[in-house]
Protein backbone atom coordinates (compact mmCIF):
# COMPACT_ATOMS: atom_id res chain seq x y z
CA UNK A 1 0.00 0.00 0.00
CA UNK A 2 1.20 3.46 -0.86
CA UNK A 3 0.62 6.30 1.54
CA UNK A 4 1.56 9.93 1.74
CA UNK A 5 2.05 12.08 4.73
CA UNK A 6 1.93 15.81 4.37
CA UNK A 7 3.32 18.13 6.92
CA UNK A 8 3.11 21.88 6.55
CA UNK A 9 6.47 22.13 4.73
CA UNK A 10 5.85 19.27 2.29
CA UNK A 11 2.33 20.52 1.61
CA UNK A 12 3.63 24.03 0.84
CA UNK A 13 6.42 22.62 -1.36
CA UNK A 14 3.90 20.50 -3.27
CA UNK A 15 1.54 23.45 -3.78
CA UNK A 16 4.45 25.60 -4.95
CA UNK A 17 5.41 22.85 -7.43
CA UNK A 18 1.83 22.74 -8.78
CA UNK A 19 1.73 26.54 -9.02
CA UNK A 20 4.95 26.44 -11.03
CA UNK A 21 3.40 23.99 -13.48
CA UNK A 22 0.50 26.38 -14.14
CA UNK A 23 2.72 28.80 -16.06
CA UNK A 24 4.38 26.00 -18.05
CA UNK A 25 1.02 24.49 -18.99
CA UNK A 26 -0.33 27.88 -20.01
CA UNK A 27 2.71 28.41 -22.25
CA UNK A 28 2.15 25.02 -23.90
CA UNK A 29 -1.52 25.78 -24.54
CA UNK A 30 -0.64 29.25 -25.85
CA UNK A 31 1.93 27.79 -28.26
CA UNK A 32 -0.54 25.23 -29.60
CA UNK A 33 -3.23 27.86 -30.07
CA UNK A 34 -0.78 30.14 -31.89
CA UNK A 35 0.22 27.23 -34.12
CA UNK A 36 -3.42 26.48 -35.00
CA UNK A 37 -4.17 30.13 -35.73
CA UNK A 38 -1.15 30.42 -38.00
CA UNK A 39 -2.23 27.26 -39.84
CA UNK A 40 -5.69 28.74 -40.38
CA UNK A 41 -4.19 31.98 -41.69
CA UNK A 42 -1.70 30.14 -43.91
CA UNK A 43 -4.25 27.75 -45.43
CA UNK A 44 -6.80 30.52 -45.97
CA UNK A 45 -4.27 32.66 -47.83
CA UNK A 46 -3.29 29.65 -49.97
CA UNK A 47 -6.88 28.74 -50.86
CA UNK A 48 -8.43 32.17 -51.36
CA UNK A 49 -9.21 33.27 -54.90
CA UNK A 50 -6.95 36.19 -55.81
CA UNK A 51 -8.06 39.03 -58.05
CA UNK A 52 -6.55 42.22 -56.65
CA UNK A 53 -5.06 40.58 -53.56
CA UNK A 54 -7.18 42.68 -51.18
CA UNK A 55 -9.03 39.68 -49.78
CA UNK A 56 -5.85 37.65 -49.33
CA UNK A 57 -4.09 40.57 -47.63
CA UNK A 58 -7.01 41.07 -45.25
CA UNK A 59 -6.54 37.64 -43.65
CA UNK A 60 -4.67 38.19 -40.39
CA UNK A 61 -4.02 36.51 -37.07
CA UNK A 62 -4.89 38.46 -33.93
CA UNK A 63 -2.21 38.41 -31.24
CA UNK A 64 -2.75 35.96 -28.40
CA UNK A 65 -4.02 37.40 -25.12
CA UNK A 66 -3.11 35.40 -22.05
CA UNK A 67 -4.61 35.82 -18.60
CA UNK A 68 -4.39 33.65 -15.50
CA UNK A 69 -7.50 31.73 -16.59
CA UNK A 70 -7.63 31.95 -20.38
CA UNK A 71 -5.73 32.08 -23.64
CA UNK A 72 -7.50 33.82 -26.52
CA UNK A 73 -6.65 34.62 -30.11
CA UNK A 74 -8.19 34.58 -33.52
CA UNK A 75 -7.91 34.90 -37.24
CA UNK A 76 -10.03 37.44 -39.05
CA UNK A 77 -10.77 38.34 -42.62
CA UNK A 78 -11.15 42.08 -43.01
CA UNK A 79 -12.52 42.35 -46.55
CA UNK A 80 -16.24 43.14 -46.43
CA UNK A 81 -16.99 40.82 -49.34
CA UNK A 82 -15.27 37.77 -47.81
CA UNK A 83 -18.55 36.04 -46.77
CA UNK A 84 -19.85 36.22 -50.34
CA UNK A 85 -16.72 34.49 -51.62
CA UNK A 86 -16.77 31.94 -48.77
CA UNK A 87 -20.49 31.07 -48.97
CA UNK A 88 -21.47 32.13 -52.52
CA UNK A 89 -24.47 34.21 -53.54
CA UNK A 90 -27.90 33.79 -55.12
CA UNK A 91 -28.73 30.18 -55.91
CA UNK A 92 -25.11 29.12 -55.46
CA UNK A 93 -24.98 29.59 -51.68
CA UNK A 94 -23.34 26.80 -49.66
CA UNK A 95 -23.32 27.34 -45.91
CA UNK A 96 -22.29 24.67 -43.41
CA UNK A 97 -25.28 24.07 -41.12
CA UNK A 98 -23.45 25.22 -38.00
CA UNK A 99 -22.74 28.58 -39.66
CA UNK A 100 -26.26 29.26 -40.89
CA UNK A 101 -27.03 31.83 -38.17
CA UNK A 102 -23.76 33.63 -38.83
CA UNK A 103 -24.28 33.60 -42.60
CA UNK A 104 -27.84 35.00 -42.37
CA UNK A 105 -26.47 38.46 -41.61
CA UNK A 106 -25.03 38.60 -45.14
CA UNK A 107 -28.24 37.63 -46.92
CA UNK A 108 -29.28 40.22 -49.48
CA UNK A 109 -32.76 41.56 -50.09
CA UNK A 110 -33.12 39.74 -53.42
CA UNK A 111 -32.94 42.94 -55.48
CA UNK A 112 -30.02 41.69 -57.58
CA UNK A 113 -29.63 38.27 -59.14
CA UNK A 114 -25.95 37.45 -58.76
CA UNK A 115 -24.94 33.80 -58.64
CA UNK A 116 -21.40 33.43 -57.41
CA UNK A 117 -20.21 29.92 -56.63
CA UNK A 118 -19.17 29.32 -53.04
CA UNK A 119 -15.38 29.23 -52.83
CA UNK A 120 -14.66 28.28 -49.21
CA UNK A 121 -11.18 29.34 -48.21
CA UNK A 122 -11.49 30.01 -44.48
CA UNK A 123 -13.88 27.73 -42.62
CA UNK A 124 -12.58 24.36 -43.89
CA UNK A 125 -9.29 24.98 -42.06
CA UNK A 126 -11.09 26.45 -39.04
CA UNK A 127 -13.07 23.22 -38.71
CA UNK A 128 -9.92 21.12 -39.20
CA UNK A 129 -7.98 23.04 -36.55
CA UNK A 130 -10.92 22.91 -34.15
CA UNK A 131 -10.54 19.12 -34.23
CA UNK A 132 -6.75 19.07 -34.24
CA UNK A 133 -6.09 21.61 -31.48
CA UNK A 134 -7.23 19.49 -28.50
CA UNK A 135 -5.21 16.53 -29.81
CA UNK A 136 -2.12 18.70 -30.23
CA UNK A 137 -2.49 20.17 -26.74
CA UNK A 138 -2.87 16.69 -25.29
CA UNK A 139 0.27 15.43 -27.08
CA UNK A 140 2.30 18.41 -25.93
CA UNK A 141 1.13 18.04 -22.34
CA UNK A 142 1.92 14.31 -22.38
CA UNK A 143 5.44 15.10 -23.57
CA UNK A 144 5.79 17.82 -20.91
CA UNK A 145 4.67 15.53 -18.06
CA UNK A 146 6.96 12.72 -19.19
CA UNK A 147 9.86 15.14 -18.79
CA UNK A 148 8.76 16.21 -15.29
Amino acid sequence: MLSFEFNRKSKNDFLKYLKGLEDDILLIVKAEIEDSLLKIESEATKKVAVDTGALKNSIQTKPIKKTKTSVEGGVFVGAEYAPYIEFGTGTEVEVPSELSQFAKQFKGKGLKKVNLLARPFFYPEVFKQRNELPKNIEKSLETFFKKQ
